[in-house]
């Protein structure tokens, strides 16, 4: 699965490409993505079964359970709240 396809812009390219990385440095199992809104505008990630966990918005800003992170070191840490 690539969850590039779902980019709509550069920045979120960017942040889908960092986001991988991280997960498998953590050893983080991302199962799905789907893309939503008009643009689309967002790209959600699924850890679990539609958990809707993880968010890509337009602008490259990675949220999980609604923290924004920037860095792996952040990534690691909300992923283990």
């Amino acid at each position: 699965m690539s969850l590039l396809r779902y980019a709509n812009t550069d920045e979120q390219e960017n942040a889908l490409s960092n986001l991988i990385e991280w997960a498998k440095n953590a050893n983080f199992k991302i199962s799905y993505g789907t893309s939503i809104g008009k643009s689309p505008q967002s790209i959600v990630i699924d850890h679990k079964y539609q958990d809707g966990m993880i968010y890509v918005n337009r602008d490259g800003d990675i949220k999980i359970d609604g923290e924004i992170v920037s860095n792996e070191d952040d990534f690691i840490e909300a992923i283990k709240k």
